[in-house]
C-alpha cells in the first residue's frame, strides 16, 4: 500500500474517532432528554469554558445538524478555541510507514485462520485489497478497514470539529489543540499485541454487522442521547479490552480535564469542542473538574 494512502487513510479514521470500531455519573443530575447536542458551561466565578461534545465524521450534505444559537452565541464571546488534539503542521507519512506497517509479521500470521478469513471477507465487501491490508499493524488495519466504510457510507471526515473550527476562524478566535497533533498516532502504536488484535476483531465484528458503530454514534448524537453515546462507543470499547478504554478514555479525560482547569486561571472565556465519548459515562471530564471544585452545569435548549 502506497505510503500517502496510508497517511489518508488513518488520519481520516483516527479524525473519525474510531475509539474502537469510540448517563448519569456521581455528582451531576440526570440530564433530561434532548433533540440536540448538550453544551456545558464550566466556571468559577471569574471565567468561563463552554464544553461542547462533538463527532469527528457525519455524512455528507447532513442537514440534521448546524450549530445552534447558542453554541453560535458561546463562541461568539470566546477568546480561544480548544481541539482535542492541534491542527497538524507536518506530513505524518514517515511516522505511518515506521509505526503502522509491520511486512516482516502479516496479519495472517497473527491470527487464527477462522478470524483471518472474517477479516478477508469484510475488507473484500469494502473494496479493500487484503494484500495491501496485510502488511499493516492489526491496529492501522482496523483504521483502513473503518476509513473504508466512511467513505462507503458518504461521510464527512472533518466532522462537526470542521464545522465549528470553520466558525472559529470566521471569527477570529485563536485556535489551539491539547494534545501534540501526533498524539492519536501514538496512542494506538503504544498498543500492546493482544490489544491490537482484540481492536481489530472487534472492528470486523463491527464493519460486518447490519449498521456500523460510526453510524449508531452519530444517530445517538444527532438525538442529544447521552446514555445510547454510552452504550454504543464506551460499552463496546469495554468489550474490547479495559486496557484500551483506560488508554483512550480514562487517561485522556483526566489529562482534558487538567488542561480546561488549566485554562480557567486567569479570567475570559473558552470554547472547548471535544469528542462527545469523553463528555458520557463515569470517567466522563465534568466529573472530574466538579471533583476539582469548578461550577459545571448543562445548558438546556
Amino acid at each position: 500500500m502506497p505510503v500517502g494512502a496510508l497517511k489518508n487513510g488513518l488520519a481520516r479514521a483516527v479524525r473519525a474517532g474510531c475509539g474502537i470500531a469510540l448517563a448519569v455519573a456521581v455528582g451531576l443530575a440526570a440530564a433530561p432528554a434532548s433533540a440536540s447536542p448538550p453544551l456545558w458551561r464550566v466556571s468559577d466565578g471569574d471565567s468561563t469554558v463552554w464544553l461542547f461534545g462533538t463527532v469527528h465524521a457525519l455524512q455528507r450534505g447532513e442537514r440534521n445538524w448546524r450549530p445552534a444559537a447558542e453554541l453560535t452565541a458561546a463562541m461568539a464571546e470566546s477568546q480561544s478555541f480548544w481541539l482535542e488534539t492541534e491542527i497538524p503542521t507536518e506530513d505524518p507519512a514517515a511516522s505511518l510507514a515506521r509505526l503502522g506497517r509491520s511486512p516482516g509479521e502479516p496479519l495472517s500470521s497473527r491470527f487464527a485462520p477462522a478470524d483471518y478469513a472474517r477479516l478477508a471477507a469484510v475488507a473484500d465487501g469494502l473494496g479493500v485489497d487484503l494484500a495491501d491490508l496485510d502488511e499493516l499493524r492489526p491496529w492501522l488495519a482496523a483504521m483502513t478497514l473503518v476509513s473504508a466504510s466512511l467513505n462507503r457510507g458518504g461521510f464527512d471526515q472533518g466532522g462537526a470539529d470542521g464545522r465549528l473550527l470553520r466558525d472559529a476562524a470566521s471569527l477570529g478566535l485563536e485556535v489551539a489543540g491539547f494534545d501534540p497533533a501526533d498524539r492519536p498516532l501514538a496512542l494506538y502504536a503504544g498498543l500492546d499485541p493482544a490489544e491490537e488484535r482484540a481492536l481489530l476483531l472487534s472492528t470486523v465484528d463491527d464493519l460486518a454487522g447490519r449498521q456500523p458503530q460510526h453510524e449508531r454514534l452519530v444517530a445517538a448524537w444527532l438525538a442529544g442521547d447521552e446514555a445510547a453515546l454510552e452504550a454504543i462507543g464506551l460499552d463496546e470499547m469495554r468489550a474490547a479490552g479495559e486496557g484500551i478504554y483506560d488508554r483512550f478514555i480514562t487517561e485522556r479525560n483526566a489529562g482534558f480535564a487538567a488542561r480546561i482547569e488549566g485554562l480557567m486561571l486567569g479570567r475570559g472565556t473558552h470554547f472547548v469542542a471535544i469528542g462527545a465519548l469523553h463528555l458520557v459515562g463515569p470517567d466522563r471530564i465534568q466529573n472530574a473538574l466538579l471533583a476539582r471544585g469548578l461550577s459545571v452545569e448543562r445548558v438546556d435548549r
